[in-house]
Protein backbone atom coordinates (compact mmCIF):
# COMPACT_ATOMS: atom_id res chain seq x y z
CA UNK A 1 0.00 0.00 0.00
CA UNK A 2 1.51 3.48 -0.76
CA UNK A 3 1.68 5.23 2.59
CA UNK A 4 1.05 8.64 0.65
CA UNK A 5 -1.90 7.38 -1.46
CA UNK A 6 -3.57 4.23 -0.27
CA UNK A 7 -5.58 4.04 -3.29
CA UNK A 8 -2.80 3.00 -5.46
CA UNK A 9 -1.56 -1.01 -4.76
CA UNK A 10 0.70 -3.50 -5.31
CA UNK A 11 0.01 -7.35 -5.37
CA UNK A 12 2.08 -9.95 -5.64
CA UNK A 13 1.62 -13.23 -5.53
CA UNK A 14 2.64 -16.44 -7.78
CA UNK A 15 1.78 -15.22 -10.56
CA UNK A 16 3.91 -12.03 -10.76
CA UNK A 17 2.54 -8.26 -9.32
CA UNK A 18 -0.72 -6.32 -9.86
CA UNK A 19 -1.24 -2.71 -9.78
CA UNK A 20 -4.43 -0.94 -8.72
CA UNK A 21 -4.65 2.96 -8.84
CA UNK A 22 -7.89 2.77 -7.46
CA UNK A 23 -8.57 0.80 -4.02
CA UNK A 24 -8.41 -2.68 -5.88
CA UNK A 25 -11.50 -1.81 -7.72
CA UNK A 26 -9.23 -2.54 -11.16
CA UNK A 27 -6.21 -4.18 -11.43
CA UNK A 28 -3.32 -4.49 -14.09
CA UNK A 29 -2.74 -7.66 -15.87
CA UNK A 30 -0.02 -10.08 -15.12
CA UNK A 31 0.04 -11.44 -19.38
CA UNK A 32 2.74 -8.44 -19.63
CA UNK A 33 5.32 -10.20 -16.98
CA UNK A 34 7.89 -13.79 -17.84
CA UNK A 35 7.73 -13.92 -13.89
CA UNK A 36 7.28 -18.39 -14.25
CA UNK A 37 8.61 -20.00 -11.27
CA UNK A 38 9.49 -23.26 -12.31
CA UNK A 39 10.60 -26.17 -10.16
CA UNK A 40 12.56 -28.55 -13.06
CA UNK A 41 13.22 -28.57 -16.29
CA UNK A 42 13.44 -30.78 -19.39
CA UNK A 43 13.66 -31.18 -23.06
CA UNK A 44 12.58 -33.23 -25.68
CA UNK A 45 15.02 -34.06 -28.74
CA UNK A 46 13.12 -32.52 -31.59
CA UNK A 47 13.73 -29.88 -33.68
CA UNK A 48 13.73 -27.21 -32.62
CA UNK A 49 13.73 -28.82 -29.19
CA UNK A 50 10.83 -27.94 -26.96
CA UNK A 51 11.15 -26.87 -23.29
CA UNK A 52 9.23 -28.34 -20.27
CA UNK A 53 8.42 -27.38 -16.78
CA UNK A 54 5.80 -27.35 -14.08
CA UNK A 55 4.96 -23.75 -12.42
CA UNK A 56 3.97 -22.32 -8.69
CA UNK A 57 0.48 -22.50 -8.37
CA UNK A 58 -0.26 -22.65 -11.82
CA UNK A 59 -0.18 -25.34 -14.55
CA UNK A 60 2.40 -27.43 -16.31
CA UNK A 61 3.95 -25.80 -19.53
CA UNK A 62 5.92 -26.53 -22.94
CA UNK A 63 7.11 -24.01 -25.13
CA UNK A 64 9.62 -24.65 -28.58
CA UNK A 65 13.14 -22.96 -27.68
CA UNK A 66 13.05 -21.20 -31.43
CA UNK A 67 10.10 -19.88 -33.91
CA UNK A 68 9.92 -18.70 -37.33
CA UNK A 69 8.09 -15.61 -36.23
CA UNK A 70 10.61 -12.74 -34.68
CA UNK A 71 10.22 -13.97 -31.44
CA UNK A 72 8.86 -16.53 -28.59
CA UNK A 73 5.72 -14.72 -27.32
CA UNK A 74 2.91 -16.11 -25.30
CA UNK A 75 0.76 -17.77 -27.59
CA UNK A 76 3.80 -20.48 -28.12
CA UNK A 77 2.98 -22.05 -24.56
CA UNK A 78 0.83 -25.20 -24.46
CA UNK A 79 -0.40 -27.30 -21.27
CA UNK A 80 1.22 -30.71 -20.72
CA UNK A 81 0.74 -33.15 -17.95
CA UNK A 82 0.72 -33.09 -14.37
CA UNK A 83 0.22 -30.13 -12.26
CA UNK A 84 2.89 -26.93 -10.75
CA UNK A 85 5.14 -29.12 -8.99
CA UNK A 86 5.69 -31.79 -11.63
CA UNK A 87 8.48 -33.79 -12.81
CA UNK A 88 7.60 -34.81 -15.94
CA UNK A 89 9.06 -37.80 -18.29
CA UNK A 90 8.45 -38.82 -21.78
CA UNK A 91 10.71 -40.42 -25.18
CA UNK A 92 12.94 -37.47 -25.91
CA UNK A 93 12.64 -38.32 -29.79
CA UNK A 94 8.65 -38.97 -29.59
CA UNK A 95 7.28 -37.09 -26.98
CA UNK A 96 3.37 -37.35 -27.86
CA UNK A 97 2.67 -39.29 -24.50
CA UNK A 98 3.85 -36.77 -21.82
CA UNK A 99 3.56 -37.97 -17.94
CA UNK A 100 3.25 -35.59 -15.38
CA UNK A 101 3.45 -35.10 -11.77
CA UNK A 102 2.00 -33.45 -9.56
CA UNK A 103 1.48 -33.30 -5.12
CA UNK A 104 0.30 -36.17 -3.54
CA UNK A 105 1.54 -38.72 -5.95
CA UNK A 106 -0.79 -37.59 -8.94
CA UNK A 107 0.65 -38.95 -11.78
CA UNK A 108 -1.32 -38.21 -15.02
CA UNK A 109 -0.40 -39.53 -18.98
CA UNK A 110 -1.40 -36.75 -21.63
CA UNK A 111 -1.53 -37.37 -25.68
CA UNK A 112 -0.49 -34.74 -27.11
CA UNK A 113 -1.97 -35.37 -30.32
CA UNK A 114 -5.24 -36.06 -28.98
CA UNK A 115 -5.46 -34.03 -25.99
CA UNK A 116 -6.98 -37.17 -23.98
CA UNK A 117 -5.48 -37.34 -20.46
CA UNK A 118 -5.81 -40.05 -18.03
CA UNK A 119 -5.03 -40.76 -14.29
CA UNK A 120 -1.71 -42.81 -13.36
CA UNK A 121 -1.66 -42.91 -9.55
CA UNK A 122 0.47 -45.46 -8.32
CA UNK A 123 -2.06 -45.67 -5.39
CA UNK A 124 -5.37 -43.50 -6.24
CA UNK A 125 -6.00 -42.39 -2.73
CA UNK A 126 -5.70 -38.50 -2.07
CA UNK A 127 -4.59 -38.06 1.10
CA UNK A 128 -5.06 -34.26 1.42
CA UNK A 129 -5.63 -33.91 5.42
CA UNK A 130 -4.61 -37.28 6.39
CA UNK A 131 -1.31 -37.13 8.32
CA UNK A 132 1.66 -38.74 6.39
CA UNK A 133 2.49 -41.90 8.51
CA UNK A 134 -0.96 -43.16 7.86
CA UNK A 135 -0.67 -42.52 4.32
CA UNK A 136 0.72 -45.85 2.54
CA UNK A 137 3.27 -43.51 0.39
CA UNK A 138 4.53 -40.53 1.44
CA UNK A 139 4.92 -38.38 -2.09
CA UNK A 140 7.18 -35.30 -1.93
CA UNK A 141 5.62 -32.45 -3.02
CA UNK A 142 8.06 -32.09 -5.81
CA UNK A 143 7.78 -36.11 -6.66
CA UNK A 144 10.04 -37.57 -8.82
CA UNK A 145 8.93 -39.21 -11.85
CA UNK A 146 11.79 -40.40 -14.98
CA UNK A 147 11.59 -42.45 -17.82
CA UNK A 148 14.35 -44.93 -18.61
CA UNK A 149 17.11 -43.86 -21.44
CA UNK A 150 17.52 -46.90 -22.67
CA UNK A 151 13.85 -47.58 -22.63
CA UNK A 152 11.99 -44.33 -21.92
CA UNK A 153 8.40 -46.66 -21.38
CA UNK A 154 9.80 -47.66 -18.59
CA UNK A 155 9.21 -45.21 -16.16
CA UNK A 156 10.29 -44.45 -11.96
CA UNK A 157 8.64 -42.80 -9.41
CA UNK A 158 9.01 -42.19 -5.95
CA UNK A 159 7.32 -41.88 -2.70
CA UNK A 160 9.40 -43.47 0.44
CA UNK A 161 10.20 -46.44 -1.85
CA UNK A 162 10.78 -46.58 -5.75
CA UNK A 163 8.06 -47.46 -7.86
CA UNK A 164 8.50 -49.04 -11.18
CA UNK A 165 6.11 -49.40 -14.57
CA UNK A 166 6.57 -50.83 -17.66
CA UNK A 167 3.02 -50.79 -18.52
CA UNK A 168 2.28 -46.70 -18.78
CA UNK A 169 1.48 -46.50 -15.52
CA UNK A 170 -1.79 -48.87 -15.69
CA UNK A 171 0.59 -50.62 -12.42
CA UNK A 172 3.66 -49.68 -10.30
CA UNK A 173 5.92 -52.12 -8.48
CA UNK A 174 7.79 -51.27 -5.07
CA UNK A 175 11.33 -52.09 -6.24
CA UNK A 176 12.93 -51.00 -2.83
CA UNK A 177 12.65 -50.58 0.11
CA UNK A 178 12.02 -47.48 2.18
CA UNK A 179 14.81 -45.08 1.43
CA UNK A 180 14.54 -42.54 4.08
CA UNK A 181 14.91 -42.09 7.76
CA UNK A 182 11.38 -43.02 8.06
CA UNK A 183 10.93 -41.02 11.55
CA UNK A 184 7.32 -41.73 12.65
CA UNK A 185 7.75 -38.86 14.70
CA UNK A 186 8.40 -36.09 12.21
CA UNK A 187 5.18 -37.49 10.10
CA UNK A 188 2.58 -35.75 11.90
CA UNK A 189 0.37 -33.09 10.43
CA UNK A 190 1.99 -30.19 8.20
CA UNK A 191 2.37 -26.94 10.19
CA UNK A 192 -0.05 -27.83 13.05
CA UNK A 193 -1.11 -26.96 16.00
CA UNK A 194 -1.86 -23.73 14.02
CA UNK A 195 -3.21 -25.03 10.71
CA UNK A 196 -2.67 -27.70 8.96
CA UNK A 197 -1.00 -27.18 5.72
CA UNK A 198 -3.24 -30.24 4.47
CA UNK A 199 -1.95 -30.43 0.60
CA UNK A 200 1.37 -32.55 0.96
CA UNK A 201 3.87 -29.68 0.43
CA UNK A 202 5.46 -30.70 4.73
CA UNK A 203 5.37 -34.28 3.80
CA UNK A 204 8.60 -35.29 5.34
CA UNK A 205 10.94 -38.90 4.83
CA UNK A 206 10.31 -38.41 1.31
CA UNK A 207 12.62 -39.48 -1.49
CA UNK A 208 13.23 -36.31 -3.56
CA UNK A 209 15.11 -36.88 -6.70
CA UNK A 210 15.52 -40.08 -9.07
CA UNK A 211 18.67 -40.66 -11.25
CA UNK A 212 18.77 -43.06 -14.01
CA UNK A 213 22.08 -43.96 -15.81
CA UNK A 214 22.51 -43.08 -19.33
CA UNK A 215 25.21 -45.37 -19.53
CA UNK A 216 23.58 -48.95 -17.73
CA UNK A 217 20.11 -49.61 -17.95
CA UNK A 218 19.19 -51.10 -14.22
CA UNK A 219 20.84 -48.38 -12.56
CA UNK A 220 19.72 -45.98 -10.61
CA UNK A 221 20.02 -43.16 -7.75
CA UNK A 222 18.05 -41.84 -5.11
CA UNK A 223 18.05 -39.15 -2.62
CA UNK A 224 15.87 -38.30 0.07
CA UNK A 225 14.65 -35.26 1.55
CA UNK A 226 16.52 -36.19 4.89
CA UNK A 227 20.00 -36.65 3.77
CA UNK A 228 20.03 -40.19 2.44
CA UNK A 229 21.65 -41.23 -1.19
CA UNK A 230 20.90 -45.04 -2.14
CA UNK A 231 22.38 -47.00 -5.65
CA UNK A 232 21.09 -49.86 -7.07
CA UNK A 233 23.20 -51.43 -10.01
CA UNK A 234 20.66 -53.74 -10.64
CA UNK A 235 17.78 -52.98 -11.07
CA UNK A 236 16.17 -52.36 -7.34
CA UNK A 237 17.40 -56.06 -6.61
CA UNK A 238 19.76 -54.29 -4.22
CA UNK A 239 19.99 -51.09 -2.91
CA UNK A 240 23.32 -49.53 -1.14
CA UNK A 241 23.45 -46.49 1.18
CA UNK A 242 26.14 -44.19 -0.08
CA UNK A 243 25.08 -41.32 1.54
CA UNK A 244 28.31 -38.57 1.51
CA UNK A 245 29.05 -38.16 5.05
CA UNK A 246 29.42 -34.42 5.46
CA UNK A 247 26.32 -33.69 3.68
CA UNK A 248 23.71 -34.35 6.94
CA UNK A 249 19.94 -33.84 6.55
CA UNK A 250 19.70 -32.52 3.61
CA UNK A 251 17.17 -31.88 1.17
CA UNK A 252 18.47 -34.00 -1.88
CA UNK A 253 17.63 -31.52 -4.73
CA UNK A 254 20.10 -33.19 -7.57
CA UNK A 255 22.04 -35.61 -8.68
CA UNK A 256 23.65 -36.19 -11.87
CA UNK A 257 25.49 -38.91 -13.70
CA UNK A 258 28.28 -38.11 -15.55
CA UNK A 259 27.60 -38.49 -19.22
CA UNK A 260 31.60 -39.89 -19.22
CA UNK A 261 32.15 -42.16 -16.78
CA UNK A 262 29.30 -44.52 -15.23
CA UNK A 263 30.82 -44.51 -11.91
CA UNK A 264 31.03 -41.24 -11.90
CA UNK A 265 28.01 -38.77 -10.60
CA UNK A 266 27.23 -35.24 -8.93
CA UNK A 267 25.17 -34.36 -6.50
CA UNK A 268 23.84 -31.15 -4.96
CA UNK A 269 21.96 -30.40 -1.33
CA UNK A 270 20.69 -27.89 0.42
CA UNK A 271 19.99 -27.26 4.11
CA UNK A 272 18.43 -23.46 3.68
CA UNK A 273 15.45 -25.32 5.74
CA UNK A 274 17.82 -25.41 8.72
CA UNK A 275 19.07 -21.95 8.31
CA UNK A 276 22.04 -23.13 6.46
CA UNK A 277 22.95 -21.62 3.33
CA UNK A 278 25.63 -23.22 2.81
CA UNK A 279 26.51 -24.36 -0.69
CA UNK A 280 26.67 -28.30 -0.69
CA UNK A 281 28.35 -29.66 -4.03
CA UNK A 282 30.14 -33.33 -4.28
CA UNK A 283 31.17 -35.83 -6.51
CA UNK A 284 32.26 -39.47 -6.73
CA UNK A 285 33.68 -41.55 -9.02
CA UNK A 286 33.24 -44.78 -7.80
CA UNK A 287 29.32 -45.02 -7.31
CA UNK A 288 28.87 -43.55 -4.42
CA UNK A 289 31.97 -45.08 -2.18
CA UNK A 290 33.47 -42.15 -1.44
CA UNK A 291 32.84 -38.43 -2.01
CA UNK A 292 34.71 -35.37 -2.24
CA UNK A 293 33.19 -31.98 -1.97
CA UNK A 294 33.22 -29.60 -4.74
CA UNK A 295 32.14 -26.24 -4.01
CA UNK A 296 34.74 -23.41 -3.64
CA UNK A 297 34.28 -20.12 -5.30
CA UNK A 298 30.78 -20.57 -4.86
CA UNK A 299 30.14 -18.17 -1.65
CA UNK A 300 27.85 -18.33 1.11
CA UNK A 301 24.10 -18.11 0.66
CA UNK A 302 24.44 -18.98 -2.67
CA UNK A 303 23.25 -22.64 -1.66
CA UNK A 304 23.25 -25.07 -4.55
CA UNK A 305 20.08 -26.51 -6.51
CA UNK A 306 21.08 -28.29 -9.32
CA UNK A 307 24.69 -29.83 -10.79
CA UNK A 308 25.17 -30.90 -14.40
CA UNK A 309 28.41 -31.82 -16.30
CA UNK A 310 28.37 -30.75 -19.60
CA UNK A 311 28.46 -34.11 -22.28
CA UNK A 312 31.26 -33.01 -24.83
CA UNK A 313 33.82 -31.98 -22.10
CA UNK A 314 34.41 -33.78 -18.90
CA UNK A 315 35.30 -31.66 -16.07
CA UNK A 316 32.84 -28.63 -17.33
CA UNK A 317 30.07 -28.56 -15.11
CA UNK A 318 27.31 -26.19 -14.24
CA UNK A 319 25.75 -25.09 -11.15
CA UNK A 320 22.54 -23.43 -10.24
CA UNK A 321 22.25 -21.93 -6.80
CA UNK A 322 20.10 -19.34 -5.14
CA UNK A 323 22.12 -16.23 -6.68
CA UNK A 324 22.47 -17.73 -10.30
CA UNK A 325 25.01 -19.57 -12.68
CA UNK A 326 28.18 -20.75 -11.97
CA UNK A 327 30.97 -22.38 -14.03
CA UNK A 328 33.59 -24.86 -13.53
CA UNK A 329 36.39 -25.65 -16.13
CA UNK A 330 37.93 -28.10 -13.87
CA UNK A 331 35.79 -30.63 -12.74
CA UNK A 332 34.11 -28.25 -9.54
CA UNK A 333 37.15 -27.99 -7.87
CA UNK A 334 37.09 -23.71 -8.83
CA UNK A 335 33.80 -21.89 -9.38
CA UNK A 336 32.99 -18.44 -10.55
CA UNK A 337 30.44 -17.00 -11.82
CA UNK A 338 28.26 -17.78 -15.17
CA UNK A 339 25.79 -14.59 -14.79
CA UNK A 340 25.98 -12.65 -17.94
CA UNK A 341 22.78 -10.74 -17.91
CA UNK A 342 20.91 -13.30 -16.12
CA UNK A 343 18.70 -11.91 -13.73
CA UNK A 344 20.32 -12.20 -9.76
CA UNK A 345 17.37 -15.59 -9.50
CA UNK A 346 17.42 -18.98 -7.90
CA UNK A 347 18.23 -21.32 -10.32
CA UNK A 348 15.88 -24.25 -9.85
CA UNK A 349 17.24 -26.41 -13.01
CA UNK A 350 19.78 -27.06 -15.35
CA UNK A 351 19.71 -29.24 -18.28
CA UNK A 352 21.76 -29.26 -21.38
CA UNK A 353 20.51 -30.00 -24.87
CA UNK A 354 21.79 -29.45 -28.47
CA UNK A 355 24.78 -27.54 -27.17
CA UNK A 356 22.60 -25.14 -25.61
CA UNK A 357 22.46 -24.78 -21.56
CA UNK A 358 18.56 -24.49 -20.23
CA UNK A 359 18.06 -22.91 -16.61
CA UNK A 360 14.52 -22.83 -14.95
CA UNK A 361 14.41 -20.41 -12.33
CA UNK A 362 12.09 -19.25 -9.27
CA UNK A 363 10.83 -15.77 -10.88
CA UNK A 364 11.88 -15.36 -14.11
CA UNK A 365 10.66 -18.56 -15.96
CA UNK A 366 13.16 -20.22 -18.33
CA UNK A 367 16.41 -18.58 -20.00
CA UNK A 368 18.57 -20.50 -22.36
CA UNK A 369 22.40 -19.86 -22.68
CA UNK A 370 23.19 -20.41 -26.37
CA UNK A 371 25.56 -22.27 -27.62
CA UNK A 372 28.21 -23.24 -24.98
CA UNK A 373 30.87 -24.21 -27.48
CA UNK A 374 33.20 -21.41 -26.35
CA UNK A 375 32.85 -23.00 -22.75
CA UNK A 376 34.03 -26.30 -24.16
CA UNK A 377 37.11 -24.77 -26.10
CA UNK A 378 37.73 -22.47 -23.22
CA UNK A 379 41.38 -23.33 -21.62
CA UNK A 380 44.36 -21.44 -20.30
CA UNK A 381 45.85 -20.29 -23.63
CA UNK A 382 42.90 -18.48 -24.88
CA UNK A 383 41.97 -16.85 -21.72
CA UNK A 384 45.24 -15.25 -22.06
CA UNK A 385 45.51 -14.55 -25.27
CA UNK A 386 44.64 -10.88 -26.25
CA UNK A 387 42.22 -11.94 -29.13
CA UNK A 388 40.45 -15.23 -30.09
CA UNK A 389 38.17 -16.14 -32.45
CA UNK A 390 35.77 -18.93 -31.52
CA UNK A 391 34.53 -21.35 -34.56
CA UNK A 392 30.86 -20.45 -34.53
CA UNK A 393 28.72 -23.95 -34.45
CA UNK A 394 26.53 -24.64 -37.65
CA UNK A 395 23.83 -22.30 -37.67
CA UNK A 396 19.79 -22.95 -38.89
CA UNK A 397 17.82 -20.15 -40.60
CA UNK A 398 14.27 -20.76 -39.76
CA UNK A 399 11.86 -18.96 -42.00
CA UNK A 400 8.15 -18.52 -42.71
CA UNK A 401 5.39 -16.89 -40.73
CA UNK A 402 2.20 -18.33 -38.85
CA UNK A 403 3.96 -21.66 -37.47
CA UNK A 404 3.13 -22.19 -34.34
CA UNK A 405 4.62 -24.37 -31.56
CA UNK A 406 2.10 -25.98 -30.21
CA UNK A 407 1.03 -29.17 -31.47
CA UNK A 408 -2.71 -30.61 -32.40
CA UNK A 409 -4.76 -31.04 -29.02
CA UNK A 410 -2.43 -28.90 -27.04
CA UNK A 411 -5.04 -26.90 -25.28
CA UNK A 412 -6.33 -23.29 -25.46
CA UNK A 413 -5.19 -20.13 -23.61
CA UNK A 414 -1.70 -21.11 -22.43
CA UNK A 415 -0.45 -18.72 -19.35
CA UNK A 416 1.97 -16.09 -19.58
CA UNK A 417 5.59 -16.63 -19.18
CA UNK A 418 9.11 -16.42 -21.36
CA UNK A 419 11.80 -18.05 -22.38
CA UNK A 420 14.93 -16.13 -22.79
CA UNK A 421 18.34 -16.75 -24.88
CA UNK A 422 21.20 -14.84 -23.40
Amino acid sequence: INPNDNDVLINGNDGGANVSFNGGESWSTQANQPTAQFYRVITDARFPYHVYGGQQDNSTVCIASRTRRGGIGERDWYRVAGGESAFLAFAPADPRLVYGGVYQGIVSELDIETGESRSVMAYPELGLGMQPRDQKYRFNWNAPLVASPQDPSLLYHAAQVVLRSNDRGVTWTEISPDLTRNEIERQGPGGAPITNEGAGGEIYNTISYLACSPHEAGTLWAGSDDGLVHVTLDGGTSWQNVTPPAIGEALINCIDVSPHDPAKAWLAGTRYKSGDDTPHAFVTEDHGQSWKRRAEGIPDGAFVRAVREDPVREGLVYAGTEFGAFVSFDGGRRWQSLQQNLPTVPITDLTIRDGDLVAATQGRAFWILDDVGPLRALDAEIAHADLHLFAPRAAIRMGGGGWRSAPRGAGQNPPPGGVFHY
